[in-house]
């Protein structure tokens, strides 16, 4: 600022002077105050001594000394031929952190892991040292890079595959940063054509050649950056950016515990977590059982005596019976070290948990899930730029092969639980620093054929908001063929529909809202069947409904019900819901349940009952909660229909009414605001 360069253009034809060129270098004072980003990129610092064994062995160690302050990157290239183990590495007796891995081919036995201990190196010479569960008979090759001027690592970058030459290219590290990249090739000779600045390469072993180096990225967003090398073999690539700048929510301290039994009698763990005093401790829990599958299952997490928040919770396999969950509690700890109790129903063969603590933290943004798959993990987590993703998988796969290709930080990897063959399994936990944007892409790679299940959520420094009842639309009764419509005026976030009906043949039914199809997002629940006679409640949703009037319209289509109710209502800051909770039963008093959910959300019910003949004209009463809308039933015309809400709380809540009916049927949805703690 208040800066001010003139240049002056000697002219080249008046005899006197030469033509010339106004040259920087890059390291000049005048090119700096021009160029912030070059300011405080990342430099190399120093290389280590570096550490080979052709030997079967489970690792190693060697020495490295860097810069006071600098920050050692070790890169680990090795082979395993009957799959892979649990990894760890070391610097100066404290646990790094693993930053990268890749296979050859992405499948193969051979590849490199990165790991990362941020501003480690004191100035003097440190044991760098890297252990493995299972015996590593194909070499073992490492090296420590230590680098100045880093404040944390962008999302990493793979490639991999089989009798090409390694390449890989993206755009995506920021201007000012730099790329750090290992190769690593199933052969015993030198990787050659390398095109970047090289810091090591080794070809001593037989199926173990290692190239790593890095690439300046120029003070232009959006450059190709481009890493590649002249072999045709199967190979792995990865590419981890190196950035200035620490993150908004630093990632803090990590621990972590694994039990198992064949006897399925496990109920519990305790672990201990030392964070810094205000971090946000984070604990990703999976678990597995060798029993026939059970149809639920309940997990809960405290730390220090507290119960933490359930941020989100998906089956892993067609079942409850193996699981992966995320738990949370702002500000938590304490800076000593504090119990984290783990805890489930049913017993099971294993729990794995780990728990990650991490500043600055506010609120948690909704949670993105992919429950029960035979993909590899792959999120798109609700987010901007400043948040913090944290996901977290669960494997349950006899081959148990750790997660590769994770896009972030791991701070947990591990698949020691292998009480029986059939029924082992490998958890992950990561995190990275979101995208800019409204949601943020996460994953790893895992070769497992079923059993696999994600979950993952923001991690935000905005403050926590509640949940508001906007309005309720007019609502509308229908017997047979036709339309429903109403008007809801709208100034919230989401909609949602309740439509109940009593219908003896079938027929199709649409939704639209000013016009827009939603007849995509919506669901439905059976509460009565006879086999001639069904009652249902369907309801659909929208996100950013248009605002202000607007006309909703059901249309039943190809015949109707007998009966049919069906209304709105809009609420506002809803990131998120659940699944709904359903119940029904024969009661002259409907009730429904819900469990304990985070403060600042909503339950929103709904309530259907079937009258008898002998009172046709009956509405609900004595609804214990918050009432938006109550339609009393009419003969061959409506549904009773009552709708309500009442705030999340941290203790279960219950709705109950009174109608009096043979049957009813309950749906709650809990609505969670965009963040929340």
């Amino acid at each position: 600022t208040n800066r001010h360069i003139s240049v002056i253009p000697f002219p080249s034809t008046d005899g006197t002077h030469a033509s010339g060129a106004f040259n920087l270098d890059a390291t000049s004072v005048i090119s700096l105050g021009m160029s912030g980003a070059a300011v405080n990129r990342p430099t190399y610092d120093a290389v280590g001594a570096g550490y080979y064994n052709a030997s079967t062995n489970t690792g190693g160690s060697f020495s490295h000394t860097g810069a006071s302050g600098a920050t050692p990157i070790l890169a680990v290239a090795f082979g395993v031929s009957g799959g892979d183990g649990v990894y760890s590495a070391t610097y100066g007796g404290t646990a790094m952190e693993e930053i990268g891995r890749v296979w050859a081919t992405g499948t193969g036995s051979t590849g490199v892991i990165f790991y990362a201990l941020k501003g480690a190196c004191d100035g003097t010479a440190k044991t760098v040292a890297f252990t493995s569960s299972k015996n590593i008979d194909q070499a073992l090759t490492m090296q420590c890079v230590s680098y100045t001027n880093v404040g944390s690592f962008g999302k990493p970058v793979y490639a991999a595959g089989g009798g090409t030459n390694p390449s890989l290219s993206t755009t995506t590290v920021p201007a000012g940063a730099l790329a750090l990249n290992g190769i690593q090739v199933q052969r015993s000779t030198a990787i050659t054509g390398y095109n970047q600045t090289s810091r090591f390469a080794d070809a001593r072993g037989s199926y173990d050649a290692i190239v790593v180096g890095e690439a300046a990225v120029p003070s232009i967003n959006g450059t190709t950056i481009t890493f590649s090398a002249t072999t045709a073999n199967n190979w792995g690539s990865v590419l981890l950016p190196v950035l200035p700048a620490a993150q908004a929510i630093p990632w803090d301290a990590r621990s972590n515990t694994v039990v198992g039994s064949a006897s399925k009698n496990i109920s519990s763990t305790t672990f201990q977590h030392t964070g810094t005093s205000g971090a946000t401790p984070i604990v990703a829990v999976s678990t597995e059982t060798n029993d026939s599958p059970f149809l639920s299952s309940t997990i809960a997490c405290t730390y220090n005596g507290s119960a933490m928040t359930l941020i989100g919770y998906v089956p892993c396999y067609s079942t409850y019976d193996i699981t992966i969950a995320l738990f949370g509690k702002v500000g938590a700890c304490t800076g000593t070290a504090c119990d984290v109790v783990v805890t489930n129903s049913p017993a099971c063969t294993g729990i794995m948990a780990c728990c990650s603590s991490y500043k600055n933290v506010t609120s948690f943004k909704p949670a993105a899930t992919q429950p029960a798959t035979g993909s590899t993990p792959s999120l798109s987590v609700p987010s901007a730029a400043g948040d913090r993703i944290v996901f977290a998988s669960h494997n349950h796969n006899s081959g148990a092969k750790g997660f590769s290709q994770v896009t972030g930080t791991t701070r947990f990897n591990d698949n020691t639980v292998r009480t029986s063959s059939p029924y082992s399994g490998t958890t992950l936990m990561a995190d990275v620093a979101a995208d800019s944007g409204t949601t943020t892409a996460v994953g790893a790679y895992s070769t497992q054929s079923y059993g696999q299940g994600s979950v993952g959520a923001a991690l935000s420094t905005a403050s926590p908001v509640s949940i508001a009842f906007d309005a309720v639309g007019g609502g509308a009764t229908r017997n047979g063929a036709g339309t429903a419509s109403w008007t809801h005026t709208i100034n919230a976030n989401f909609l949602l529909i309740y439509c109940t009906y009593y219908n003896q043949g079938g027929f199709t039914l649409t939704a639209t809202v000013g016009g827009t199809d939603i007849s995509a997002n919506s669901s439905y629940y059976t509460w009565y069947n006879d086999g001639t006679n069904f009652i249902h409640t369907r309801w659909y949703w929208m996100y950013d409904p248009p605002q202000g009037s607007q006309n909703i319209v059901l249309t039943y289509s190809g015949g109707g019900p007998v009966r049919s109710t069906q209304t709105s209502v809009s609420y506002t800051n809803v990131g998120s819901f659940l699944g709904p909770l359903t119940s029904g039963t024969s009661s002259a008093t409907a009730t429904g349940s819900a469990l304990k959910m985070t403060t600042g959300g909503i339950y929103v019910c709904g309530m259907s009952g079937n009258f008898s003949a002998a009172n046709p004209g009956t509405s609900y009463t004595s609804f214990n909660k918050t009432q938006r809308y109550n339609q009393a039933g009419i003969t061959n015309l409506a549904q009773p229909l009552v709708i309500g809400d009442t705030p999340g709380s941290t203790s279960d809540v219950t709705f109950t009414a009174t109608q009096p009916s043979c049957n009813y049927g309950t749906v709650i949805f809990p609505l969670i605001p965009t963040t929340y703690t």
